[in-house]
């Protein structure tokens, strides 16, 4: 929805949508806002940023990502490596905890983001992941990309719901590493 924002995404920041799915989410969040304003209506969108957890479909990154690691599928993960892919990674539980605060809450915001807060390299999950496996191969980028990835700013949603994060997305990837073992 903000398009590869060089700044935090917070509350006030601007959509930029780079994608059909984004342009979509864009459209949908108006219309719902249109509609809140014109029957006074109680909702809110939650904006999720790249979350993971046992219950996420194999298909995405960290569970492919342990697969790679775990079949040693060293060119794959060289290729993903050189990318040099960085995200706003959350571990889906503080998501989940976030939104059920949110359901039980009196408040009534337009919008809600709900993220680490920080930036990951995947780099680093994979790194992780090779040291968690016992796996001694290492991997160097040749040319370190200036990735611009939005990063969530949560600092209001946190504030309002006096929501804690207690996990991270390296806490995802144990938990998934483990189901895979």
């Amino acid at each position: 929805m903000y398009g590869k924002s060089k700044i935090k995404v917070d509350l006030q920041s601007k959509f930029y949508p780079l994608n059909s799915y984004a342009k979509f989410r864009v459209e949908s969040y108006k219309h719902k806002i249109s509609n809140k304003k014109k029957y006074n209506t109680n909702m809110t969108t939650a904006i999720l940023f790249n979350h993971d957890s046992l219950f996420r479909k194999k298909k995405f990154l960290i569970p492919r990502l342990i697969k790679l690691v775990n079949s040693k599928n060293f060119k794959k993960i060289n290729e993903i490596y050189q990318e040099n892919i960085s995200g706003d990674f959350s571990h889906a539980e503080d998501i989940c905890n976030g939104l059920y605060k949110l359901i039980i809450s009196k408040n009534n915001p337009d919008k809600l983001i709900f993220s680490s807060n920080k930036k990951t390299y995947i780099n680093d999950i994979i790194n992780f992941l090779l040291k968690k496996n016992k796996i001694k191969k290492i991997f160097e980028a040749n040319k370190l990309r200036n990735n611009v990835t939005p990063i969530g700013d949560n600092t209001y949603t946190k504030k309002l719901l006096h929501w804690k994060i207690k996990k991270n997305i390296f806490s995802a990837t144990i938990e998934l590493n483990k189901s895979n073992n």
